[in-house]
């Protein structure tokens, strides 16, 4: 287990599938509505905090956000997003993605909207299992995606037409959502481009 404190409100924990089965869990049990899943997450945050000082208590509000890595382990990120008011109740919420994300950076709306509509229009959906977030950062509009299924190589060529990659880390989908504004997840292409079509 390899715990990495990214910055006072970001903590990275990277753990191998034999770590995982120690507890006995695995990447696909870590779900923040079960009791041991919690329990265990909770318990890694208190051993940050033991070890390196990792200061969660201070924080009402967290992130979780886990990414399988190779061999079966994950990649756990504990991203503080809101400071705690005396006698708040705190708040933490677990995401959980399949695969790295794709990034791409829109220079206006007017580029990001075509690429949408262009992806409506041709009914390229995300999978179920899938996941999209769309940003504003820095005055220019970031898609974070995780494509999956057919679609995907259609989607991700669209995509570079009206784009640029930006990124493909989980690092960077953090950065963004410790610093940018969320204005749109779920299925963005949907809930976005079905409306200009």
């Amino acid at each position: 287990m390899n715990i990495e404190i990214i910055s006072p409100i970001q903590l990275k924990v990277e753990m191998s599938a034999e770590e995982l089965k120690q507890h006995g869990l695995s990447y696909k049990d870590l779900d923040y509505g079960d009791e041991a899943a919690r329990s265990f997450l909770l318990g890694l945050l208190k051993r940050a905090n033991e070890e390196n000082g990792f200061k969660y208590r201070c924080f009402s509000k967290m992130l979780i956000e886990v990414f399988p890595s190779p061999g079966f382990g994950c990649v756990i990120y504990f991203t503080c997003v809101e400071e705690r008011e005396s006698g708040k109740k705190s708040r933490l919420r677990l995401k959980r993605r399949c695969g790295s994300p794709y990034i791409y950076e829109f220079e206006n709306s007017t580029d990001l909207l075509d690429s949408l509509r262009t992806l409506a229009k041709a009914g390229i959906h995300i999978d179920k299992d899938a996941y999209s977030v769309l940003y504003l950062i820095d005055g220019r509009y970031r898609l974070v995606i995780y494509p999956a299924g057919e679609y995907k190589s259609s989607m991700l060529f669209i995509l570079e037409e009206y784009g640029r990659r930006a990124g493909g880390s989980a690092a960077s989908e953090a950065y963004l959502s410790e610093h940018g504004k969320v204005l749109a997840e779920g299925d963005v292409v949907e809930k976005i481009g079905g409306l200009l079509i």
